[in-house]
């Protein structure tokens, strides 16, 4: 029964009572005013709102089930709800501009079932603005829960909650305003286009899959505990910025065919910085691996793809991670001046694009490691190469 307005009204000995008309049985629901007030501060949220499909529009209070009379969600603290899809919703923001404090999608989707969010913008802002969004019941369709054309507008760090390892969330319009990003959870959001927003990223869980290299608008870059995977359905280079700190283990992945240059701005105490995957095969350049200092012990693992190590130094610098690790079928590729390793790991294959000397003694250009653990290694620039 879908509730339209809570009017007051006196009754003959002087208490307020409320009724509440609906749209589609005629009648008059009694109740105490005590009773209302209870409900509304423990029971229902005055600024909750939920989507059941009676428009496609964004303004039409025929769209809401709220205890809202004729409300829809436009403020900063109103929470949008959208219930499992029973089919494919376009919601049409109409060019206008709402304001929300949560976008609440519950997930459950099957089929070609799904919502979708254009022309217009969604301004996030209130206290701790969040997206939650949920997992489709068809868990072996690659297809996103919830994809939004509109702009976002951040007007306050917005944390984007992947609450399931299937839960996927498509953002193809741009990203705006002073707040950050945050992602938390176990999902994938996917950013398709350059944005704007300026108050950075950081990546807490789940999967941030990005498909411009200025998809991180501005501000610092942290991964601390997820994922950053670039992808690109085409053959493009990513290159310059993003410069990332890695604060807690977290991964970076460029997907098979796909190549991108990035510094990494520091790793933290103790952390473990991932590159690459199993399935993630690109060819990451890295030209900067920063303050990865000895104190910080932190440890380095290639699990996918090749790494190439951008800058003639940067080898060298390896040997402040107290390990190093490398998966099986992985490539590292050296400059010139060599590289030095502490607890050197796997059986990938180093690289070099001159012969190099492995603890003084020569070998060819490529080595490949066995499946065992080295204590320390130094390769060092073969003086008499040709």
């Amino acid at each position: 029964m879908r509730q339209r307005s809570i009017h007051p009204i006196k009754s003959n000995r002087g208490a307020e009572i409320s009724f509440k008309i609906t749209s589609r049985v005629n009648r008059i629901l009694f109740a105490s005013a005590s009773t209302t007030a209870i409900l509304l501060s423990s029971g229902v949220n005055a600024q909750t709102f939920t989507w059941d499909g009676g428009s496609s529009d964004w303004a039409n209070y025929f769209a809401w089930l709220s205890s809202i009379p004729d409300g829809i969600p436009d403020s900063p603290t109103a929470e949008a709800i959208f219930p499992t899809p029973p089919g494919a919703f376009a919601i049409n923001l109409g060019f206008n501009t709402y304001t929300v404090n949560r976008l609440t999608f519950q997930g459950g989707a099957t089929g070609d079932n799904r919502y979708g969010i254009f022309s217009g913008t969604l301004a996030l802002a209130g206290a701790d603005p969040t997206v939650s969004f949920g997992a489709r019941s068809d868990t072996g369709r690659q297809l996103a829960e919830v994809t939004t054309s509109a702009t976002l507008r951040l007007d306050a760090t917005t944390t984007f909650d992947g609450t399931d390892p299937n839960s996927f969330m498509v953002v193809s319009g741009l990203i705006q305003g002073s707040g950050g990003l945050n992602l938390t959870g176990t999902g994938t959001l996917q950013l398709d286009r350059a944005n704007t927003y300026t108050g950075g990223t950081t990546i807490s869980g789940g999967t941030l899959d990005i498909r411009n290299v200025n998809a991180l608008g501005s501000g610092p870059i942290s991964l601390a505990g997820g994922h950053l995977r670039f992808t690109n359905p085409g053959a493009s280079v990513f290159s310059g910025r993003p410069d990332f700190a890695i604060d807690r283990d977290g991964t970076i992945s460029a997907a098979a065919g796909t190549a991108m240059t990035l510094g990494i701005r520091s790793v933290g105490n103790g952390a473990t910085a991932h590159i690459g995957t199993s399935s993630d095969t690109g060819t990451i350049t890295l030209t900067d691996i920063g303050s990865a200092g000895a104190s910080r012990r932190p440890s380095f693992a290639i699990d996918g793809g090749t790494v190439i190590a951008g800058s003639s130094l940067l080898g060298r610098m390896f040997g402040v991670f107290r390990s190093f690790s490398m998966a099986p079928d992985t490539v590292l590729e050296l400059s010139s001046w060599g590289a030095d390793f502490n607890n050197l790991q796997g059986a990938g294959t180093i690289g070099a694009i001159a012969p190099l000397s492995i603890n003084g003694v020569m070998q060819q250009r490529l080595c490949t490691l066995e499946p065992t653990a080295v204590t320390r290694m130094t390769l060092m620039e073969n003086s008499s190469r040709q």
